[in-house]
């Protein structure tokens, strides 16, 4: 009897201890697809050295798969030549009950 109570404690505490790296997995792949998409897009922009509809438009022909990030591009508050790239993405951990939203911000080398 004492073997199988044991057995039973470690098979509850290791299931929860997988399922939080399962979830913190799920994290780290949500905030490398918005990160790879904030990436190609400042790469996008940058090599066009412009920011216009039709670069908008290659940008989402060809953006990488990211099924729930939201991108926004806007001009820079200090200096209007550069343009600040934003990805918001959703973090999801079940075991604490988190459900957040994450965001990685970058900016682009002055454009014309």
């Amino acid at each position: 009897m004492k073997g199988a109570f044991e057995t039973a404690i470690v098979i509850f505490f290791g299931m929860m201890f997988l399922w939080m790296g399962v979830s913190m997995v799920q994290v780290m792949w949500a905030y490398n697809q918005a990160r790879y998409m904030q990436e190609y897009v400042v790469s996008k922009i940058e090599r066009q050295n412009r920011y216009d509809a039709d670069v908008h438009a290659l940008i989402l022909a060809g953006a990488p798969d990211c099924e729930h990030c939201v991108l926004q591009i806007a001009p820079e508050e200090t200096d209007s030549r550069r343009l600040k790239v934003s990805v918001s993405f959703p973090i999801r951990i079940s075991v604490f009950g988190i459900d957040a939203t994450g965001k990685t911000v970058a900016t682009t080398r002055p454009v014309s």
